[in-house]
């Protein structure tokens, strides 16, 4: 069967009644927020990733994806470059999701309403912004060399500084 990948945008995070000025409690709302979404795709059968790996074995002939895994960011952080080389080592298709957030980004982040009540401070913005940076250098010191599609909500820019990897494919939402 066909599988849909998704990811967060800013607006899935905003809190539900924008007349509340009150910041929502972080990072429990934005995680209650990123479970619903995820538990929603899963109903659907839809991929969510969030901060995570995705990895369709060789197996598979794309866009069929029977045979895949998922590395969520805690096991991303855990394993070894050697650990993440040899799950990927067979991929046909490998995808990096996140919103990736816009702690670097001085113009248009938190601090303007982008996430509106659920991260409303530049510090909670960088917080979020490191963790998905953190897991795309792992990555990409594990499988530099491979293709890989980045799939971010946020342009590239707003997370990291780092040079594109030639290899891979970046996907942005957020250009509108």
């Amino acid at each position: 069967t066909r599988k849909i990948v998704a990811i967060l945008g800013n607006h899935e995070i905003w809190d539900e009644n924008p007349l509340i000025i009150k910041p929502k409690e972080y990072p429990e709302y934005l995680n209650k927020k990123i479970s619903e979404y995820r538990d929603m795709c899963n109903e659907l059968g839809i991929i969510f990733l969030q901060n995570e790996l995705l990895i369709a074995h060789s197996k598979d002939i794309y866009p069929y994806m029977l045979n895949y895994e998922i590395l969520d960011e805690e096991k991303i952080n855990e394993y070894s470059v050697d650990q993440i080389q040899k799950i990927c080592k067979d991929s046909r298709l490998t995808i990096l999701g996140g919103l990736g957030f816009s702690g670097l980004n001085k113009k248009h982040n938190s601090t303007t309403g982008l996430y509106r009540n659920t991260i409303s401070q530049l510090k909670q913005d960088i917080e979020e912004t490191e963790k998905f940076r953190k897991i795309y250098e792992k990555i990409n010191r594990s499988i530099p060399n491979k293709k890989v599609i980045v799939f971010t909500h946020t342009p590239k820019s707003n997370w990291t500084s780092e040079t594109y990897n030639k290899h891979w494919i970046y996907v942005s939402g957020h250009t509108h």
